[in-house]
């Protein structure tokens, strides 16, 4: 909740630049935000001190469903791997551990947490559009809720 202001500013410096932006620079200026006391200023000048939590419901949603899904698929290929892994009986002379198969339990770790955290942000992504949707979002608002940002999209933006 505290940080959310400033994800929204971050957004709206971000996107303030991209020519398909909803952000409109005042008149004579080639950007609206400046400076970050200004930008906090003039969003709630503008919109009302609630504007600074835009697209907040989104990122929690986002938020949530990234842990669930990569604890999940972290674990799922954890155990995967554990299956998969067959002990070696070369050992190392010095300690007498094997070496190569503790590498390759760390690189088939190291495979999970990455495909855990890809699988993440392809199921999340939806969410983090929203998000960045509802932050750029001025004193017009083009979509007032997640299901009309989503019906909007399917309409659209959809499978054709």
């Amino acid at each position: 909740l505290l940080s959310a202001p400033f994800d929204v500013l971050k957004i709206r410096f971000q996107m303030q630049y991209t020519p398909s932006s909803h952000i409109s620079p005042p008149t004579g200026s080639s950007v609206k935000y400046k400076s970050i006391l200004q930008a906090f200023r003039l969003i709630i000048q503008e919109e009302g001190f609630f504007a600074l939590w835009k697209g907040n419901l989104s990122a929690t949603y986002l938020w949530i469903t990234y842990a669930i899904v990569q604890f999940s698929v972290y674990g799922i290929l954890k155990r995967l791997s554990e299956k998969t892994t067959q002990p070696t009986t070369t050992l190392n002379e010095k300690n007498g551990k094997n070496s190569s198969s503790s590498a390759r339990k760390a690189f088939l770790l190291f495979l999970a947490g990455a495909g855990a955290g890809i699988t993440a942000t392809i199921a999340t992504y939806p969410f983090d559009i929203m998000r960045t949707q509802f932050a750029i979002q001025g004193k017009e608002k083009f979509h007032s809720t997640m299901y009309s940002f989503v019906d909007y999209t399917l309409r659209t933006k959809g499978p054709q």
